[in-house]
């Protein structure tokens, strides 16, 4: 008998959070078409009180930067609570500043995309992260 238990059943569910709705409508267009069920926030408060109501999400794809809550400080609060502290997050930012990579590595990105990044490259980080996550 095997006790493996999956962390859900049927398709990956990805909160997708960005103050841009064209952003957001191409990341969702992407995903759904691969299957996955997708929710969007318009900012990073928004994205904390779903994630407060339905911590059960497969993966977020965050925004860095955005009014209110910001991309960094969404990262952590996930981060800080035993609900989602292993919840895999990809930043997406438009913004190539030296140093962010390696600062949101380490505040617990578990990967991180330029919002010019291709399609197909985007969903290759997204199933990689996704394969890990499932380990």
């Amino acid at each position: 008998e095997s006790f493996e238990v999956r962390k859900e059943e049927g398709p990956a569910r990805i909160l997708v959070v960005d103050d841009d709705e064209d952003m957001r409508l191409q990341h969702r267009t992407l995903l759904e078409k691969e299957g996955y069920k997708v929710v969007e926030a318009e900012d990073g408060d928004r994205a904390l009180t779903i994630l407060l109501e339905d911590p059960s999400f497969s993966l977020v794809i965050l925004d860095l930067k955005m009014p209110g809550a910001d991309g960094l400080e969404v990262l952590r609060a996930i981060r800080d609570r035993s609900d989602t502290v292993a919840l895999p997050v990809i930043i997406s930012t438009g913004s190539g500043a030296r140093g962010a990579e390696v600062e949101l590595l380490e505040a617990g990105a578990d990967d991180y995309v330029h919002k010019k990044t291709s399609a197909a490259k985007m969903l290759a980080r997204v199933k990689a992260v996704l394969r890990r996550s499932m380990l």
